[in-house]
């Protein structure tokens, strides 16, 4: 008789994820102190469903080797061609709205984002027929939805790029530029939403 065969099922296994990230954190710069910083920027959008532009606010703490950032975006996609055309209340498009918490490790260059995000994904019918609700979150049109969220991020000192501008204020001045995807697993809507992003930031107290 023919032994029964259990059916595949893979495991994922990385016992030597713990040691690359502590390595990854060991290697990384030291900031001279912890620093407070408030963002905010622009940002493109693109889901399977269309894209769009948007705006993002952050606030960062930047500790000695390893960070934390806490902020919102909100994105229109695929209302953009209807606002003029039909109108939002026959648009196939949604409003994106992402709140998201991830830890920040600078390696060289650059700066590694992960962590968590839920998005509120609002179909324009809905925010044209109910615009207060949809704005506050409340509306039954919104679909709610939680995840993961990575990125990376480049940061360049203005005072460095334009040292004629050189001061108080503008010492405390960085442009930013960064990528990141969100996956939100389940119904709803699509499961990868993608970011690009610029902006700039200012660092807060001393």
């Amino acid at each position: 008789m023919a032994t029964p065969t259990r059916p595949f099922a893979p495991r994922l296994s990385c016992p030597g994820l713990p040691a690359l990230l502590l390595g990854l954190g060991l290697a990384a710069p030291a900031h001279a102190a912890p620093t407070v910083h408030l963002g905010v920027g622009g940002v493109a959008t693109l889901q399977s469903t269309g894209a769009g532009p948007g705006g993002v606010g952050r606030l960062v703490f930047e500790g000695e080797r390893f960070g934390l950032e806490g902020g919102v975006r909100e994105s229109a996609v695929g209302v953009a061609g209807d606002l003029v055309d039909r109108g939002l209340a026959h648009s196939d498009g949604s409003f994106v709205g992402n709140i998201h918490l991830v830890g920040r490790l600078p390696v060289g260059p650059v700066v590694l984002r992960a962590g968590l995000a839920h998005h509120h994904e609002t179909p324009a019918p809905v925010v044209a027929g109910d615009p207060l609700r949809a704005l506050a979150g409340t509306s039954p049109g919104i679909a709610h939805r939680s995840g993961f969220e990575a990125g990376v991020e480049g940061l360049w000192s203005v005072a460095a790029l334009a040292p004629a501008l050189s001061g108080p204020l503008v010492d405390r001045l960085e442009l930013t530029a960064g990528l990141a995807a969100d996956w939100m697993p389940g119904a709803g809507g699509p499961p990868v939403t993608g970011q690009a992003e610029l902006g700039i930031r200012a660092r807060l107290g001393r």
